[in-house]
């Protein structure tokens, strides 16, 4: 499974969630400005940033650089091959959740923040 094919497939679960009707969710396409997370959610005064890599690949100096500036408020989100995704904030501790477990997992950090 390719990044994009995976953000596609979690940006469709995250904009068909019953919680986030409200939401606003973009996918950013920025060609030419460097570091900004693949996309971000944003409910009420809450906006969750989120970068996704496919493993083995890893965040730019420049990513790592916007995901430490963007704080609590940024995910990176690792598809790894053995269908486990990694989920890692810089506030918290990382966990690894099945795809449906990650989709929950963001909502609720989103609805809870």
């Amino acid at each position: 499974m390719t990044e994009s094919f995976f953000t596609r497939k979690l940006l469709k679960a995250l904009r068909s969630h019953p919680a986030l009707l409200d939401a606003v969710i973009w996918k950013h396409n920025d060609a030419s400005t460097g570091g900004i997370p693949d996309f971000s959610v944003s409910i009420g005064k809450i906006t969750m940033w989120g970068e996704v890599k496919r493993y083995p690949n890893k965040p730019t100096k420049l990513q790592w650089n916007s995901i430490g500036r963007l704080g609590s408020g940024c995910l990176l989100i690792t598809d790894h091959r053995n269908g486990l995704i990694g989920l890692w904030q810089p506030t918290k501790a990382a966990a690894t959740f099945n795809f449906d477990d990650l989709v929950e997992e963001i909502v609720r950090r989103c609805v809870n923040a």
